[in-house]
């Protein structure tokens, strides 16, 4: 797997959750390592979540023949692409709104499993009063993996 991240500390936690291969856009040209992990062949599945023109156009660029790209982050960015490209790559792309009930039963068995460990770097129980400081820090990008609040 290839995670692909602007946040160093979002780098580190993918990496440690075995991660393959970890790239900052920011310092590297993210579709040549792809490219290069892959040996030419580009990724069978490319998830993308941030939603932006230059993040769809990446993630296309990183798609290999017949692969999958499934976008699952919303957004304000515009998906461009002509059929010739498309239809040269034999390509997928779906959007992704979240699963059905037995999708999360299954989830909640390979966890309870241990065989899928999430990643949860924040717990804690908020007074109502604090809601919006734990909203504020989610909008600074200040929590990684997921965060969960208790009522």
């Amino acid at each position: 797997m290839i995670a692909i991240e602007v946040r160093d500390k979002a780098l580190g936690l993918a990496k440690k959750s075995d991660a393959d291969v970890v790239l900052n856009p920011r310092s590297v040209d993210t579709i040549e390592g792809v490219l290069k992990e892959t040996e030419g062949r580009g990724a069978d599945c490319v998830f993308e979540f941030a939603a932006t023109d230059q993040s769809y156009e990446m993630a296309l660029k990183m798609l290999g023949r017949n692969g999958r790209l499934l976008m699952i982050g919303t957004g304000s960015g515009l998906f461009k692409t002509t059929s010739d490209s498309m239809i040269a790559l034999e390509a997928q792309v779906m959007g992704v709104t979240g699963g059905t009930a037995m999708d999360y039963i299954e989830v909640a068995r390979l966890a309870s499993e241990r065989k899928l460990v999430p990643n949860i770097t924040k717990v804690g129980k908020l007074e109502f009063t604090q809601l919006l400081d734990f909203f504020e820090e989610m909008e600074r990008g200040e929590i990684f993996g997921r965060a969960v609040m208790k009522a």
